[in-house]
């Protein structure tokens, strides 16, 4: 199922990826010509409207912009995030922005990069060592669509959200 959702970076993940099959394992080398949010926005346009659950240590502006955009979209239909807690001391005006713009955001002890994208068709992973910022840097990662390891990874980010702390920008 393809949108017409268009990003910059589409050709150059494509390039590397290709077609995603199912009960596959896919390994990435970015190069630092995509970021992690990029990544996300190339897995719904071949997933379609989706689910989003996701952790990251750091996030950014066009991290947010580009989930807002895809929630605007149709392509997540609902987002769960996971931050590092110390995003509410140093990053307060972007945690302000993503609560605008995510279902749920819990704050915890947190360096894990992760992705989870779930409809009626697809279960897929991602886990990479880039967080949601741009970043020239070298990365690398797997997308997995492997619905038992899918389950597992959401149990996983179940719990550590349960356990993590409800944003209160007022404290």
């Amino acid at each position: 199922m393809k949108s017409n959702f268009v990003h910059f970076t589409q050709k150059v993940i494509n390039d590397q990826i290709g077609e995603l099959e199912k009960d596959a394992v896919k390994a990435f080398w970015s190069e630092g010509h995509f970021s992690m949010h990029d990544m996300l926005l190339y897995l719904l346009d071949i997933a379609g409207a989706s689910k989003v659950y996701l952790s990251t240590f750091s996030i950014s502006e066009a991290s947010i912009r580009a989930f807002a955009l895809a929630m605007e979209s149709g392509l997540i239909t609902e987002l769960h995030a996971l931050f590092d807690y110390t995003i509410k001391s140093h990053k307060r005006q972007l945690l302000h922005f993503a609560s605008n713009v995510c279902g749920s955001i819990k704050l915890t002890p947190n360096h894990s990069k992760l992705i989870l994208i779930e409809n009626d068709n697809w279960k897929i992973v991602v886990v990479g060592s880039a967080n949601m910022t741009p970043n020239p840097r070298k990365e690398a990662g797997v997308i997995l669509t492997l619905d038992q390891v899918f389950s597992d990874y959401k149990k996983h980010l179940l719990k550590a959200m349960d356990e993590g702390t409800e944003i209160n920008l007022n404290g």
